[in-house]
């Protein structure tokens, strides 16, 4: 499985998730469910691949959100399960891409069925040089250490925090490894309802 997950909130454009995919060289981001929906409502997590986007291209909206795009069924797998297995529910309900839960119940990565085809056939070697494009600027900027602060989208709903461990565009700008109260780690892209709290001077 490809670890940790690049993530997107589910109000972040269209365009914004192209770009992710783009410059990280992936077929699909997963997309955080709304953390305040009521328990059993629907799936907690979804995933928007590049088919996802292709089917939105026509449309020629790209302020369209991620979470009205992402129909993907979303299919688990165990994290111990065998490949043999992942391969057999990617055939059974003709998805391109698994999330990976771990013991308890939790993301821990995703799995494609490129990752199937290198386990089954070692890559050829990879060509030399290059980097992947330096995304736009604008929007956050962060250190680590940093915390990062989701609001709550109802009132008096709590918002949530996470602590930056990397900022990985330029000048500290998105996407952000970030570690959340329950210890889980996820690169995520965040949306308009974050916002960054500096803990510490430069």
């Amino acid at each position: 499985m490809s670890a940790p997950l690049v993530t997107c909130a589910s109000d972040v454009p269209l365009s914004e998730v192209a770009e992710l995919m783009a410059r990280h060289r992936i077929h699909a981001v997963v997309v955080q469910p709304d953390p305040f929906l009521p328990a059993g409502r629907g799936e907690p997590w979804s995933v928007i691949s590049e088919i996802d986007l292709v089917a939105a291209a026509p449309f020629d909206d790209p302020d369209v959100s991620a979470g009205r795009i992402a129909a993907t069924p979303v299919v688990q797998v165990q994290r111990g399960e065998s490949l043999a297995r992942a391969a057999m529910l990617m055939g059974e309900y003709a998805v391109t891409h698994l999330i990976v839960v771990g013991a308890d119940g939790e993301p821990a990565g995703i799995v494609s069925a490129l990752d199937v085809a290198r386990a089954l056939s070692p890559p050829p070697p990879r060509p030399g040089g290059g980097q992947a494009p330096e995304p736009r600027g604008g929007g956050l900027r962060a250190r680590p250490g940093d915390r990062l602060l989701i609001s709550g989208h109802h009132l008096g709903e709590p918002g949530r925090d996470a602590q930056i461990l990397e900022a990985r565009g330029p000048d500290g700008g998105p996407p952000f490894l970030v570690r959340w109260e329950d210890g889980r780690e996820s690169l995520l892209y965040p949306g308009s309802d974050a916002s960054v709290q500096r803990l510490r001077e430069p």
